[in-house]
């Protein structure tokens, strides 16, 4: 394997599929797929890299890799991805996925607004708060 080589992803995806790209010095992936369709470009930096640029809008059908959204219990990091619409600031982009909902999250959720059926009329709903 010669320098070109090494570092370089190739190979195929559920038949049509294809996949390329590079694994740079700094160990982050950047390629493309093609599946003819929706997502093709695949860009991965660390958070603090993606939150250096402030004002990037995300180019449509492109898919940011955030490589240390969170860590496991082993202290790894956990990745997450963002994609991009073409109109919105990466920063301001929600992730595709959070991780579940937390019990603390509930709580608190749970704490804001409350619903009951008015007794004397069941068709009215009551919000409110405590």
């Amino acid at each position: 394997m010669n320098d070109e080589q090494r570092g370089k992803i190739s190979g195929a995806v559920a038949g049509r599929a294809a996949v390329s790209g590079q694994i740079n010095g700094t160990g982050s992936v950047s390629g493309n797929i093609g599946f003819g369709y929706a997502c093709r470009n695949i860009i991965s930096r660390t958070t603090d890299e993606w939150n250096a640029d402030r004002d990037l809008i995300a180019k449509k059908n492109t898919i940011y890799v955030y490589t240390d959204y969170t860590k496991d219990e082993s202290e790894n990091n956990v990745p997450n991805i963002k994609i991009g619409d073409g109109k919105a600031y990466l920063i301001d982009l929600p992730f595709a996925y959070s991780g579940g909902v937390t019990q603390e999250q509930i709580d608190f959720w749970n704490n804001k607004v409350s619903v009951r059926l008015d007794e004397e009329n069941f068709e009215n709903v009551i919000f409110y708060t405590d």
